[in-house]
């Protein structure tokens, strides 16, 4: 019995190995080569596996040329601009040279110390009047004259008191009561004694002027500024007092003795020499070439090797108008240059852009710098 059993489980056995046997011989082989294509068109476009299947592939980010293109034209722009902001930095805000005087009257005047004030334009009622008071003046020149009526003791203390006063675009000549011959320059003030007394000829100056001292051995002439004071017997000089920086007295001829008032710095100069006196009062005499430095007398602009910012702060102060630097790289670029002042401001600006130096515009009433 066990046997037969044991038989039976031996044959089921094999007949179920037989079947599986049939099985595979009528299967139908895979095609790997579809396979493989599948697999590849998969790669190529980026598509992701399903959840299901059991190969997990991580799809490749293709990079085309355009992103190249893209990644140099960035690197270009960054590299531009770190070299224009450190190479050429531009102003968040114009820097201002020069500020117009919107109250600045359009002719000379001369006053008194008794509040009378008189405009110097020729007018015949007030030349007569000034004829009166030892003054023939018109609207160019001035001749003070010390009438014996006016002509007080050498050893009075004091006089009445004139000032003379010159606004933008204009110069001035004045013949003072000694003789001493004056030039103002435009935005420049001089006030003086209508007779000189005491042991000094003493005037006070703002601005610009030249001067010929009338020669005196017991009367010395001495300038008066708010920084120094310059003392001469006889000579030519000119004063200049516009920068607060950076002032100067330019000898031409004879010698003179300049000292300043905070720091009691006495010296001397001699001809073909320049004092320049900066905002500390600090004091400096060296030689220099003086003859750039007063061409302003025939009504000419002229600068030899002086930076742009200097250039334009005259021209701002002469036509009176607003000047802005956009551009800092600008401001200390050194040139030559000469105009004649008569010139409109259109025309100055005209010549100094054909240096090629910077690009000066008139807009709106205002002069740029870029």
């Amino acid at each position: 019995m066990d046997n037969i059993r044991e038989n039976i489980e031996s044959r089921s056995k094999e007949a179920a190995r037989l079947q599986r046997d049939l099985r595979r011989l009528h299967a139908k082989a895979p095609d790997t080569d579809e396979a493989w294509r599948r697999f590849s068109t998969r790669i190529m476009v980026g598509e992701e596996p399903k959840e299901n299947s059991q190969l997990s592939i991580k799809s490749p980010h293709i990079l085309h040329p355009y992103h190249f293109a893209a990644a140099a034209v960035v690197l270009c722009l960054f590299v531009g601009w770190f070299l224009f902001k450190y190479q050429f930095p531009m102003l968040e805000e114009p820097v201002q040279v020069y500020a117009r005087n919107i109250t600045d009257p359009d002719n000379i005047t001369l006053n008194n110390s008794r509040g009378i004030s008189y405009v110097l334009a020729g007018n015949p009622e007030t030349t007569s009047a000034l004829q009166k008071e030892g003054i023939i003046a018109n609207e160019t020149s001035a001749i003070f004259l010390a009438t014996d009526s006016r002509r007080p003791s050498r050893h009075e203390s004091n006089s009445s008191m004139l000032t003379l006063n010159v606004p933008h675009g204009k110069i001035y000549s004045a013949t003072l009561p000694d003789g001493t011959e004056v030039m103002l320059n435009s935005d420049s003030r001089l006030d003086f004694p209508e007779n000189f007394v005491g042991d000094e000829r003493q005037v006070r100056l703002s601005g610009e002027a030249w001067f010929k001292v009338a020669k005196n051995t017991e009367m010395p002439f001495r300038v008066v500024t708010e920084r120094f004071s310059a003392l001469v017997l006889g000579t030519e000089f000119d004063i200049n007092l516009y920068n607060p920086e950076l002032q100067y007295v330019a000898l031409a001829e004879g010698s003179l003795a300049i000292s300043t008032d905070s720091l009691h710095i006495h010296t001397s100069m001699h001809a073909g020499q320049c004092a320049f006196v900066d905002a500390h009062s600090d004091l400096r005499v060296q030689d220099f070439d003086v003859y750039p430095l007063l061409q302003w007398r025939d009504n000419l602009f002229y600068f030899n090797d002086t930076d742009l910012r200097n250039v334009m702060e005259t021209l701002g102060r002469w036509y009176n108008v607003d000047v802005f630097f956009t551009s800092q790289r600008h401001l200390n670029t050194r040139l030559h240059f000469a105009c004649d002042r008569t010139s409109s401001l259109a025309e100055a600006i005209s010549n100094l852009n054909t240096l090629g130096i910077a690009r000066i515009t008139l807009r709106d009433g205002a002069v740029y710098v870029k």
